[in-house]
Parts: structure tokens; C-alpha cells; sequence
């Protein structure tokens, strides 16, 4: 099955060179995590990722479905 990955800030550095522009398209096996899929591309999983699937925070041991969108991006601290 087939997902999108969108890497934002200076997460776009881990899809390089397929996803120049922060996006990439992978195929994924059934059953597969949001979390399995993300450390293939060495992405960050503690506190300091934002992670979302479809545009919501789901656990790392969500399984993905068809055409599902993982974006991720350094979490900001500020005040």
C-alpha cells in the first residue's frame, strides 16, 4: 500500500534525495506503524517530534492504512 511522508523544517533533510521537497511517496506493507515507517528514516520519536497522521496526533503504534499522510517536524519551544 502506498503512503505520503511530509517532512517539514529540517526534517526534509531525511528524505533526501527522493523527497526534495519534503515529500515522498513509499510503499509499505500491511500492518505497518507509523513508528517503523518513521525510524527508516531516522525521524526522531521522543518529545522532540511532531507527529501527525491525516492531520492528527495518533500513537507510534497506529497501523497505517492506504493512502495515509505522516507529516513530522521538530517540535518548537517558546514563550
Amino acid at each position: 500500500m502506498k503512503i505520503t511522508l511530509k517532512m517539514l523544517g529540517t526534517y526534509r533533510e531525511h528524505l533526501l534525495p527522493k523527497g526534495e521537497k519534503g515529500i515522498l511517496e513509499v510503499d509499505v506493507a500491511s500492518g505497518t506503524t507509523v513508528g517503523e515507517v518513521l525510524e527508516q528514516f531516522d525521524i526522531p520519536l521522543e518529545h522532540q517530534s511532531v507527529i501527525l497522521v491525516n492531520g492528527r496526533t495518533l500513537e507510534l503504534d497506529h497501523v497505517l492504512n492506504d493512502n495515509d499522510v505522516i507529516a513530522a517536524f521538530p517540535a518548537m519551544a517558546g514563550g
